[in-house]
This record gives structure tokens, C-alpha cells and sequence, in this order.
């Protein structure tokens, strides 16, 4: 580095040898880049840290996400529970509720109709959003009719409900539960898995029409 030797008289009977820079401003220098040099390389290490912080929070996050979200049957006794509450409003304020499920939005919606001097107006009473890990797959009627829209509207009035509904639930098209809404009473029901009275009804009568035609061959 540069250095040079020098006596340095510590006693007269002795001598010795120290070492100093010989060059105060050369060796300056190469301290200075020393700093410089460092100083960039922290720089670098604080932003890998924060890129692996970054990482580690949304993956934390995620994990916690995923750890709160509310199970399945859960999320169905939550919209039975909705269902139950239209129908009640219904009852004591003689009008007409909707129950209303956005497809689109993967959410429900209690609403009800008012009439007022200028028509029709909708007052929204209930909302709440499906988590992802339960979505509204479709509606059957008694008559088989699937309804498998958008925005679909199940309306209850002081009577109860005009027909009888099976909405299914499910999760990337397999369907996890079935609620029942029966048309009178305000009797609802959940059964897991895909359950379609339509299709029971159907058995039932082509079993009937089994049935009739065996006695009237046995009685020929």
C-alpha cells in the first residue's frame, strides 16, 4: 500500500521500526472507495430483503385469506337464513320481497317492493357476497325448469312463495348443497350434495304410470 519504513527513537538504547502510510492522500483515496463501494452494496441488499418481504407478505396473506374464509355450510345456513327473512317480511308487511341471486357477482340480495305515489320502488335490505369458495351454480323449479341467468329473482309475497325452488351450490361446477324452498310454511331446507325434486317427481309419476299399466294387463 505503499508504505514506507522509518526509525522512531522509543529509548537511546533501543530503536524501532513503525509503519505508516507514507502517502496520507493515496491512502485516503482507497478509503473513500472503500465507503463508496460498500455503501452501494447495501443498497443492494436492502432492496433483495425487501423483495423477499414482499414475497413472504403476500404469501402470508393469502394463506390467511384462505384460513378465514367461512366453510361451505356455513356460507348455505347464512342464505337459508336469508330466505327465511324475505319470507317473513313478506308475511308481516304484506308486500311482495325478492330474493335475489346475482350470478354475476357471486352474491344475495334481499329487496323489497314498495308502492308509492309514483310506482314501483325497490328498498335493498339484505346484501352479502359469496366467497370464493362457494358459488350460486343454478335454480330448478318443480317444473324442471333451470334457471341459470345472471340475476335471478325469487319473489315471496303474504302467501308465501308461488312455487317450489332447489338452488344449488357448488364449487367449479360440482354442486356441494341443495336448499329446498318449499311453497308454503317457509319450510327450507339444506341437503348436501345435488338434490332436483323435479327429476324425483318425474321418477314418481313414470313409476305410477308403471304401476297402472301392469294392473290393467294383470285384469285383461
Amino acid at each position: 500500500m505503499g508504505l514506507c519504513k522509518k526509525l522512531v527513537f522509543v529509548l537511546p538504547s533501543t530503536l524501532r521500526l513503525s509503519s505508516e502510510p507514507c502517502c496520507p492522500r493515496e491512502h485516503s483515496d482507497i478509503e473513500g472507495s472503500r465507503n463508496i463501494l460498500r455503501k452501494g452494496l447495501t443498497l443492494v441488499e436492502m432492496v433483495v430483503v425487501m423483495m423477499i418481504l414482499g414475497v413472504l407478505i403476500t404469501m402470508t396473506a393469502v394463506s390467511i385469506s384462505n384460513f378465514i374464509k367461512p366453510p361451505p355450510k356455513e356460507i348455505t345456513d347464512n342464505i337459508k337464513a336469508a330466505l327465511f327473512y324475505a319470507y317473513q317480511t313478506a308475511i308481516l308487511n304484506n308486500q311482495t320481497v325478492m330474493f335475489v341471486l346475482n350470478r354475476a357477482d357471486n352474491k344475495y340480495l334481499v329487496v323489497k317492493i314498495d308502492r308509492t305515489d309514483e310506482g314501483l320502488e325497490e328498498k335493498k335490505m339484505l346484501e352479502s357476497s359469496l366467497p370464493s369458495n362457494l358459488s350460486i351454480v343454478d335454480v330448478m323449479d318443480l317444473r324442471g325448469i333451470k334457471y341459470e341467468s345472471e340475476k335471478i329473482e325469487i319473489p315471496f309475497n303474504r302467501d308465501g312463495i308461488s312455487e317450489n325452488y332447489d338452488i344449488h351450490l357448488g364449487r367449479e361446477g360440482n354442486i356441494i348443497y341443495t336448499i329446498m324452498i318449499y311453497k308454503f310454511n317457509g319450510r327450507i331446507e339444506i341437503v348436501p350434495g345435488e338434490k332436483s325434486r323435479a327429476e324425483e317427481l318425474n321418477y314418481d309419476k313414470n313409476d305410477e304410470k308403471k304401476k297402472q299399466e301392469e294392473l290393467e294387463i294383470l285384469f285383461e
